[in-house]
């Protein structure tokens, strides 16, 4: 087996490999599209890559049997610069497959370490266990994933929470929620640090856009959570055309539990099946959220995984 620098010459074994892993996933996860839905969206993608970054390509008799692309970045997750393997950059044979990665891991590693990009971040599917596997045992640890399901019909409740699909003008009624969301991710276990901007005029930003749409939860005619949907998630797989994505969430902590988000994503639901256009509807959540976690696994079938691993620095020389 070689490890060579990859090429535009192995583009088409390159979407090959992708798709047969992608495929596999497929199998575990129906909600996925078809793979020719995703496709021109992966080769636009890849071919940037082949373009703008770096990547490795395992040969054996001149084939290709696997691939590595990344991304080499600024300071993530901490102070250190980053390297980053997308979702659609890497895959391999099933055969041999961890003899593989391991050869592409090897060789991108000494690179990366070499340039200082000491935070690493990979994107693999969720049901790939040789692959979960492999990065686990090279030190590596999940931090996010995405999720994916199909809308159908729930009957409403008559209770004391009531939803309405928000305008701008209702925003302010949320300001309070959506500063205390930010604020959430900075507390244990998750610890990641906010930013110095204003979380509410972020929100209106948000809102400005189009196709964005967000719907509050009241009782007694306080608001006591939220939830927005958009075109666009983490995903490549969530531009399909077919498909949007819910990008924040946020019930008061003394109120979970009750069923809030829960109605909050029938509401949603039921906007998505008013759309003849749209067959399926996915979100990115940190696994690093217990309480999010907990319910985004409950709603959604997880087909990706993040994991991360943060080299010593001490590895540099001065």
């Amino acid at each position: 087996m070689q490890i060579k620098k990859v090429h535009h010459e192995h583009f088409g074994q390159m979407v090959q490999l992708f798709r047969d892993t992608y495929e596999k996933e497929k199998r575990a996860v129906h909600a996925l599209p078809d793979f020719e839905t995703i496709r021109p969206s992966l080769e636009k993608r890849m071919s940037k890559m082949l373009d703008d970054h770096h990547g490795l390509v395992a040969l054996e008799k001149g084939e290709a049997v696997g691939y590595l692309m990344y991304i080499l970045g600024g300071p993530l997750f901490g102070k250190s610069e980053c390297a980053f393997v997308p979702l659609f950059g890497h895959a391999s044979i099933q055969n041999k497959k961890e003899t593989i990665y391991q050869r592409l891991l090897n060789s991108a590693g000494d690179f990366w370490v070499r340039n200082n990009k000491l935070s690493w971040v990979t994107t693999l599917f969720a049901h790939d266990a040789v692959l979960e596997r492999f990065w686990y045992k090279n030190g590596y640890g999940q931090r996010c994933a995405d999720g994916i399901a199909m809308p159908h019909h729930v009957k409403r409740e008559d209770d004391d929470v009531h939803i309405i699909k928000a305008e701008k003008a209702d925003l302010k009624d949320m300001a309070a929620l959506h500063i205390n969301h930010a604020k959430h991710y900075q507390s244990s276990p998750i610890f990641m640090p906010g930013d110095d901007g204003d979380p509410f005029k972020e929100l209106n930003g948000w809102f400005d856009d189009e196709n964005r749409h967000l719907w509050i939860a009241y009782i007694n005619e306080e608001a006591v959570g939220y939830m927005r949907i958009e075109e666009e998630g983490e995903s490549f797989i969530s531009l399909s055309p077919d498909m949007v994505n819910v990008t924040s969430a946020y019930v008061k902590p003394g109120l979970r539990g009750k069923g809030i988000a829960s109605k909050l994503i029938h509401e949603i639901q039921r906007y998505i099946l008013e759309d003849e256009t749209i067959e399926r509807y996915g979100v990115d959540y940190e696994t690093i959220n217990p309480s999010g976690r907990y319910f985004w696994e409950k709603h959604f079938t997880p087909y990706t995984q993040s994991v991360t691993r943060r080299i010593d620095e001490y590895i540099i020389n001065d």
